[in-house]
């Protein structure tokens, strides 16, 4: 070996051997095994092994002891060199081409051979579990080898013709060391030995060698194509294998192309040129009867995916035609390629309609196949007068727009196959990504061992476990979508988990990129280096596919969120029957007050993607249903989530069950408008879509009410409301109670009532904010102080008899009536989520009403004297107008409110919702003008009834748009008090509290002066303040001892400089004190007027504010100390530390009255 080792120039000549050559049947044969410790323990399946194959370790190696006449070697016998052993690859000559050739053609025909067995083996899995191929299926896998084989002789025989060409160059032995180079590189490429390419040898880039480079890619194509046809042929019914098979017959046609390419920049001779090219045909013929084997294999899945290539073109083309603008003759020809594509899409899908036997399905294919076929008559008109003018930018600009209503077309017409083709390319993509990420992840892992730089060592070891997080979210992404292909949430987060992986992987790529030139080991780097281009080829290809699949798919944001409510059902479901069995208990955390929060918020954020949801549906916008569907769905998780919590908090089963119930009919519920919303994108033209969205919104808000009222807090309010409805049946009634008592005993009594029923309101109000049981407490007392003021109110209308007196009094206990159930609802709302946006400000207003709606009845009962009603009416007609123009002037605020709010919110739902609320409010109030316009000509009952009926669509459209702008989405971010800003704050409190409470007092106390003038005995209504927790009270004390200290100093100085006993300073110069005083004193200067403007009208900064103010004495003092050590005249050193002095005495006196003040 060593003389035939050495003669071939291998230097290992230890790790080589002859063997005998084999027939083809037995190479097949042929197969290294690894010796694995399982199958040594199973004697007998080794030895049933060892009968279907025959091991490396088997061949009939010849022994280097003997001669080969010893060992029966004739003349005529044909011997094979092979690597025997395999130490170490280093022992390989990465620059011998002999060497490198050998390990080639051994390796290959090892790969090959197992390749061929992985298929069998996986064909008897395959038999193992039953799915048994019949005789077509093996004719069709025996073709399908014999295609991939006639591809590889049609190769061999194109890259012998490339031989020819390559010969034909001037430079010979360049040739031969541009070979054994290309050969190197290629071998090196396919086997994966070597990454350090920097030994190779460099050549010039000649089109010779380029040619030569295209014999070796062209050849590795060929073998992966071959390798693949064999591992893949008993699965090929798999669409995953098809593609692969695809793919690499893919690369073999690239190939071949850059073969030609390369071939025509490298040789003038026509004849060699020719048969090239003939070979080069037969590639091809060969690469297409593979291509069209494969597609008969796909069966029925190809068969109802027909029209796929077309849209696929489509989409390509007209890429291709944007990218283009500017270049007429490329527009042009795109448009024709365009064209010719539609075309054949057009055919497709009026050939599906005529299959379907529906007849609905076969008009809306028919209808679509109709409006492509126009797209693409428009497409073809504009590219005739881009041709006739390509200099005009107005014309290329038709064609563009053209081309994109085209597109949107083919979207429509085929949506189901543009979705899954685009779903399928990213599956690909992301599969791609991710085997590109674990290889620049371990790549990095390696580099980073050598990095000299820490930081970008620590970036990117942080990076790669961001990815390591990552990356599993991706691989279930499309792992999900290849599993459930007709799942519309398995390819939303595919597409989600898209979209979140991008950023991470390019921080990746760049934090490897940063790393690159600190990493020692240079075979590393270049490792690194390799995969980062393979990553952001990846992710390029990731980033448009994820683009273009979001684009398509967005109409599946309502499926999904489908299916996502139907899976919340059944965990409600679930719910259900462990709180019937005593099995849900609360998670941690987890109380009746923040569950019932939750759930309260949560209903109302509920609604407000509701009403998003409907303005998107009726509008026609599929992006905007898509994103509020998702927006829902999410929002209907977080009531689940909230639900669960107030049943396994709450003691009541029948609370457990009412709250859950009535959250299973809000999903119902939301399911049916989903599928309305749904079946109003299919179907826009529809008139009724809007009544039937309407209907099902209602019944949605109908159960979300439901489920707030299944609330502990909440049924208390109900049973006030509902004592309330009952006392107020009794104001429908002609009979008022009959009494003996006088009318101002009476209207003393109600006068009480109104009392007392003003204070139940406030109750209500300060309980709403309390306890559940403080909120049932004051809803009784409230409802009974509600039922004695109606009985007042009824016994003064009856002791009246003047009809419309009786009437006004009537009416207006019955507005009573109406405002103090807005204040339930209100409180109702308040208890439910106290951190809901102007929800405190609308109890507040409920209970002014309240109180407005009690003085104007006690003003009703006040002037129902004779002679009252006549001045009345006068006053009311003279009012009309001037109402009219109050209505008119704040409307016309608040669509000025809302065409601001428009113009700021970013929500595109949300700026036409605020639009169309304006348009709304201003279309009523001038139909209110006009009526009570109409009024004041005529003041009759009649006018005023038409006048009222004009009033109710101004007041709803205000209500609606009140609910709509007290979402969460534009509610400004509630302040957050810190324990220290709360604690400052408390003296300011007590001392406001003080104040109302001295207000009341007075108030009792001029009402009992009103009624007793000569009463001596009147209670002290004001408390004097206790100044100690006035605000800025201690940092004022605070202050006047830091200027108190300075005066010490400052004496203590000059009592030194008039002894002369001053010691020197050395850390600054006279200019360097001298500075520190002017600043200081100029700092003093500016904060003395913001000082006595806190002191007399802003006592909640004066503590700030005097404390940034003696913060400067003592750098001042210590400043003037310090210059007066640094000046030798003893006069000056006196005058500056008493003029010093004299600032500080005049700020202590100051802050004094500061103080006081």
């Amino acid at each position: 070996m060593v003389t035939i080792c050495t003669k071939t120039g291998i230097s290992n000549h230890e790790e080589y051997s002859l063997v005998g050559e084999m027939m083809d049947d037995e190479k097949e044969k042929t197969l290294t095994l690894r010796r694995d410790k399982s199958i040594a323990k199973d004697q007998k399946k080794l030895y049933e092994m060892r009968k279907k194959l025959r091991t490396d370790d088997e061949l009939e190696w010849l022994d280097h002891s003997r001669t080969l006449r010893e060992q029966g070697v004739l003349d005529e016998d044909t011997l094979l060199l092979r690597r025997k052993f395999f130490f170490s690859d280093r022992n390989v000559d990465q620059r011998d081409p002999v060497q490198l050739n050998l390990l080639y053609v051994q390796g290959k025909s090892n790969l090959i051979t197992a390749g061929k067995t992985v298929g069998e083996a996986s064909q008897e899995v395959m038999t193992g579990i039953g799915e048994t191929a019949d005789d077509m299926d093996r004719m069709y896998q025996e073709t399908l080898l014999a295609l991939a084989k006639a591809v590889a002789n049609a190769t061999a025989q194109l890259v012998l013709k490339a031989k020819s060409v390559a010969s034909t160059t001037e430079y010979q032995g360049l040739q031969n060391k541009v070979i054994s180079s290309a050969t190197s590189c290629a071998l090196t490429t396919a086997r994966g030995l070597y990454q350090d390419k920097s030994e190779f040898v460099v050549y010039p880039c000649t089109s010779q060698n380029k040619l030569i480079d295209r014999a070796n890619v062209c050849t590795l194509a060929t073998f992966q194509l071959e390798a693949y046809s064999k591992v893949v042929a008993p699965t090929i019914s798999s669409p995953a294998c098809q593609e692969q098979l695809i793919d690499a017959a893919k690369g073999v046609a690239h190939s071949v192309e850059g073969i030609v390419e390369a071939a025509q920049q490298s040789c003038c001779n026509g004849k060699l040129l020719g048969d090239l090219g003939t070979a080069a045909t037969a590639v091809t013929q060969a690469l297409n009867d593979l291509l069209q084997h494969i597609k008969k294999g796909a069966g029925s899945t190809a068969a109802g995916e027909s029209h796929e290539d077309a849209v696929d073109t489509i989409l390509t083309v007209t890429d291709r035609l944007f990218s283009s603008v500017g270049d007429a003759h490329e527009m042009v020809r795109q448009a024709w390629q365009l064209a010719q594509a539609t075309s054949s899409l057009v055919g497709a899908i009026r050939g599906e309609a005529e299959g379907h036997s529906d007849s609905d399905m076969q008009k809306r294919l028919l209808a679509a196949a109709r409006q492509l076929a126009d797209a693409t008559a428009n497409m073809v008109e504009a590219a005739k007068g881009c041709s006739s003018s390509p200099n005009d930018s107005e014309q290329q600009k038709r064609l563009r727009g053209a081309a994109e209503d085209l597109r949107a077309a083919t979207n429509i017409a085929a949506s189901n196959a543009l979705k899954k083709k685009l779903i399928r390319r990213l599956e690909n993509a992301a599969r791609r990504t991710a085997s590109a990420t674990t290889q620049l992840i371990n790549a990095s892992k390696n580099a980073n061992k050598s990095n000299t730089n820490k930081t970008s060592e620590h970036q990117l070891t942080q990076q790669c476990q961001i990815m390591n997080e990552q990356l599993p979210l991706l691989i279930q992404g499309f792992r999900g979508s290849e599993t459930n292909q007709d799942s519309a949430t398995a390819k939303l987060q595919l597409i989600n988990a898209s979209k979140e992986f991008i950023q991470p992987a390019s921080q990746l790529v760049s934090a490897a990129n940063a790393a690159a030139p600190t990493v020692g080991d240079q075979a590393a780097s270049m490792n690194m280096n390799q995969a980062v281009k393979t990553m952001t080829t990846a992710l390029a290809e990731l980033r448009t596919a994820s683009g273009k699949a979001e684009e398509m798919c967005i109409s599946l944001e309502v499926d999904a969120a489908l299916d996502q409510l139907t899976e919340l059902d059944r965990e409600l479901e679930e719910y259900r029957r462990a709180a019937d069995s005593g099995n849900l208990v609360p998670l941690p955390g987890e109380t009746v007050e923040a569950s019932a929060m939750k759930l309260g918020s949560t209903s109302k954020n509920v609604g407000s993607v509701m009403a998003q949801l409907l303005t998107a549906a009726s509008q026609g916008n599929e992006n905007n249903v898509g994103v509020a569907a998702r927006d829902t769905a999410n929002t209907l998780r977080v009531l689940t989530e909230a639900t669960r919590g107030v049943a396994s908090t709450s003691e009541d089963i029948k609370v457990r069950r009412q709250v859950i119930d009535s959250a299973r009919d809000v999903i119902d519920k939301s399911t049916h408008l989903l599928e309305e919303t749904k079946r109003a994108m299919n179907d826009p033209e529809n008139p009724e879509n809007q009544a039937r969205l309407n209907q099902v919104a209602k019944a949605v808000s109908s159960a979300l009410n439901s489920c707030v009222n299944a609330l502990p807090r909440q049924r208390d309010v109900d049973n006030a409301i509902r004592q309330i409805t009952d006392s107020s049946q009794e104001l429908a009634s002609t009979k008022y109670p009959s009494t003996d008592r006088t009318f101002q005993e009476i209207q003393i009594e109600n006068n009480n009532a109104a009392v007392n029923l003003n204070q139940a309101a406030s109750d209500i109000v300060t309980a709403s904010r309390g306890t559940p049981k403080q909120l049932a407490e004051s809803s009784r007392e409230y409802s009974s102080s509600y039922s004695e003021f109606i009985k007042s109110g009824l016994t003064m209308a009856g002791l009246s008899k003047d009809g419309d007196t009786q009437n006004q009094i009537v009416g207006g206990l019955k507005n009573v009536s109406m405002v103090f159930s807005k204040l339930l609802l209100a409180a109702k709302s308040v208890s439910a989520d106290p951190n809901a946006p102007n929800t405190k400000n609308q109890l507040s207003q409920a209970a002014r009403a309240v109180t407005e709606s009690i003085n104007q009845l006690i003003n009703v009962c006040t002037v129902s004297a004779p002679g009252q009603k006549e001045c009345d009416n006068a006053l009311r007609q003279i009012q009309v107008l001037s109402a009219a123009t109050v209505v008119a002037k704040h409307t016309s605020a608040l669509c000025n409110a809302c065409r601001l709010a428009s113009s700021k919110t970013s929500n595109p739902v949300a700026k036409r919702h605020f639009v169309q609320s304006a348009k709304d409010v201003a279309n009523s109030t001038a139909n209110l003008v006009k009526a009570i316009k109409v009024l004041d000509q005529d003041f009759t009952e009649e006018n005023r009834q038409r006048c009222a009926e004009a009033a109710k669509p101004l007041t709803d459209a205000v209500d609606e748009l009140t609910t709509f702008a007290s979402s969460p989405e534009f509610a400004s971010m509630p302040a957050k008090i810190s324990p220290e800003a709360r604690k400052a704050q408390e003296p300011i409190v007590s001392a406001g509290k003080a104040m109302i409470d001295g207000a009341c007092h007075m108030v009792t106390a001029a009402k009992q002066l009103a009624v007793n003038p000569k009463d001596a005995h009147l209670p002290t209504v004001l408390q004097p303040l206790q100044e100690d927790c006035a605000p800025g009270q201690r940092e004022c004390d605070e202050s006047i001892d830091k200027l108190n200290c300075s005066i010490r100093d400052l004496d203590q100085a000059s009592l030194a400089a008039i002894s002369q006993s001053l010691q020197q300073r050395t850390e600054k110069s006279l200019r360097g004190f001298q500075e520190q005083m002017i600043g200081s004193a100029r700092e003093i200067h500016d904060l003395c007027s913001k000082v006595k403007d806190s002191a007399k009208a802003e006592p909640e900064n004066l503590g700030h504010r005097v404390t940034m103010m003696a913060s400067y004495f003592g750098p001042l003092s210590d400043g003037a100390v310090g210059a007066a050590l640094l000046i030798q005249n003893s006069k000056q050193q006196t005058h500056i530390l008493d003029l010093t002095k004299t600032v500080a005495e005049s700020a202590l006196q100051f802050m004094y009255s500061c103080k006081e003040g």
